[in-house]
Formats: structure tokens, C-alpha cells, sequence
């Protein structure tokens, strides 16, 4: 879902600054995102469905238990049915005990070890009774931990609902901001794409320098300006920027280049109001081309400087940890 806020920012900004042509496919690829993030939530339902029901069957099993306990006292009151029974019997051999002491002694004997087996026995079963006990008290305690953890499961999800909600929401007002603002560039000149969770503002070098030059002409400075304004209203959304080259000259030229390049776009930010704490520069130089550097058309889409946004999801990370 992280992937979509990206995609949808991505394709927001490059809505302002198209032809009405492109625009309609623009359009058409909001509709396919939109799909997809359908296709998430739908993701996310189904496995807040399969924990529902995965805590239907452990109160099944609850219940099961329960109804094991119900039992297991059932059986319980007849064994204390039966011990008073045996008590009373006790009681009453004993009285025919003492009826027949003056008889033969080795029946008084015999009666005599009937009783202390008779009462071993229910010695016994009592223990057997109370350890039963304990161990469905056990179970039972575990039942309800298992429980409670499955409900915090399921809060989790809502709450991960809720901030995906939250950024698209957010993604769907810049998308409407940066429509406005970046208009009149062509695609040559300001591209945006979606790579690994991230989206790229390309602003290619005919766009702010002339060759070789790390001097940002009006039109640049002016682009930039506007990109910034709409990152200052946006405090959620971290800065990267990153000069690139072609390969042509030397690897050291090169990464001073787009080194100085790099530096350039962060000055002009930050006397735009973007506090230099939410960026980061960075010279790439010729390392990391969009293009082969086969013909003049490539190297010229290799040579650019991106700008690429990252919003922040603090509360997301804070909340999956």
C-alpha cells in the first residue's frame, strides 16, 4: 500500500504538466491504481476476515472446553455422590465393626483392611479431582490469552487501515496542489516516475543548466521555486536530490558535476522555506543512467537532476514495530 501513495503522488504531479492527451492516460493510470489499492484494502480485509475466524474457532474450542468443564463437574458431583456414599458404608462397617469384635478375629481384621483400602481409594480419587482442576483452570487461562491477543491483532489492522487511509487522503490534496502549480513544463523538460516505494521528479538538464554548468538558469530556478512551495505546505514529506551526468569526460568531472548540481537545487529549496534537516544531496554522476549512453537521445535523458520525495510514516513504522 506504501507503493501506492508513491504511485498516486507520482502520477499527480505529472498531471500538471502534460499535454490533454497525456493527461487522459494519466487519468487512465489513476484508474488502474485506484484498482490496485482497492485490490490491497481487499487484501487487508481478507486477512482481518481469516483472523475472525481464526478467533471463532479458538472460542469454538473455548466453548469445547467449557463444555469439557461442565463434565468434568458433572462427573465430579457423582464421585462426591459416590465418596459420601462410601463415607456412609465406611461409617456403618465400622459399626458392624464394633458389632462383631468379640467374633472371629480374623474377620474383624479382613473388615478391618477393607476400610483402610476403601479410604486409600478415596484419597485418591480426590487428588485425581483436584489436579483435573487445575489443569482446566490452566487451559482456560491460556484460551483467554490467546484470545486477547487475537483482538489486539485485529485493533492493529484497523489502525493500519486507518493511517493508509490517512496518506491517501493526503496523496489525493498534493496531487491536486502540484496540478496547479507545476504547469507549462514539458515532458522532456519534467518527468515523474515510481520506483521501490519512491517517486522521482526528473528534471532534465536542458530544463536548469546549460553544459557543464552547475548555474541554474530562470526557468529552472523557477520550477524548483514551485516544486518548493508546495513542499513547504507539506511538511510529511522527506527531500532527496541527486544530480546525474553521461558518461561523457572523466568519472571525477563527472561526479563534481552532479555533485554541485545536486547543491545547487538545495540552496534554491531552502531559501523556499524547506528546512534543510528534511533533505539530503547526493552526486550520482554517470553510475546511474536511465539509458545506455549509446546515442544522443539517451545521454541526454541520463543527463538530469531528481528530486525524489519520500513520505513519512512514522506512526506506520512505530505501529508495525
Amino acid at each position: 500500500m506504501k507503493n501506492l501513495i508513491f504511485i498516486a503522488f507520482g502520477i499527480l504531479m505529472l498531471s500538471s504538466c502534460v499535454s490533454s492527451k497525456k493527461y487522459k492516460q494519466l487519468e487512465a493510470s489513476v484508474k488502474d491504481l485506484k484498482s490496485s489499492s482497492l485490490s490491497e484494502s481487499k487484501k487487508n480485509q481478507e486477512e482481518k476476515e481469516l483472523l475472525l475466524q481464526k478467533t471463532q474457532q479458538q472460542t469454538a474450542t473455548l466453548l469445547k472446553l467449557e463444555n469439557e468443564i461442565s463434565e468434568i463437574n458433572a462427573r465430579n458431583a457423582a464421585l462426591q455422590k459416590e465418596n459420601k456414599d462410601l463415607y456412609e458404608k465406611y461409617d456403618r462397617l465400622l459399626d458392624q465393626n464394633r458389632s462383631v469384635l468379640n467374633s472371629a478375629s480374623s474377620e474383624k481384621e479382613e473388615l478391618y483392611d477393607q476400610l483402610i483400602r476403601q479410604k486409600k481409594d478415596l484419597e485418591q480419587k480426590e487428588r485425581t479431582l483436584s489436579e483435573t482442576e487445575k489443569a482446566l483452570k490452566m487451559k482456560s487461562a491460556a484460551l483467554k490469552e490467546a484470545s486477547a491477543q487475537l483482538d489486539e491483532k485485529i485493533r492493529k489492522i484497523d489502525d493500519l487501515q486507518k493511517i493508509i487511509d490517512a496518506q491517501n487522503k493526503k496523496s489525493m490534496e498534493l496531487k491536486g496542489k502540484l496540478s496547479s502549480a507545476l504547469k507549462g513544463f514539458s515532458d522532456a523538460d519534467l518527468s515523474v516516475r515510481e520506483s521501490n516505494g519512491k517517486v522521482y521528479v526528473s528534471l532534465s538538464q536542458n530544463l536548469l543548466f546549460a553544459s557543464g554548468s552547475d548555474k541554474i538558469d530562470a526557468k529552472g530556478q523557477n520550477a524548483v521555486k514551485q516544486l518548493a512551495e508546495i513542499l513547504a505546505l507539506n511538511q510529511d514529506i522527506e527531500i532527496q536530490v541527486e544530480g546525474h551526468t553521461d558518461n561523457t569526460g572523466t568519472a571525477d568531472l563527472n561526479w563534481d558535476l552532479s555533485t554541485n548540481r545536486a547543491l545547487a537545487i538545495v540552496k534554491i529549496l531552502t531559501a523556499n522555506k524547506i528546512e534543510g534537516k528534511r533533505i539530503t544531496a547526493a552526486g550520482r554522476g554517470m553510475f546511474v543512467p536511465l539509458q545506455a549512453n549509446d546515442t544522443p537521445a539517451n545521454r541526454a535523458v541520463n543527463r538530469r537532476t531528481e528530486i525524489i520525495l519520500s513520505p513519512k510514516l512514522d506512526e506506520l513504522y512505530k505501529l508495525l514495530n
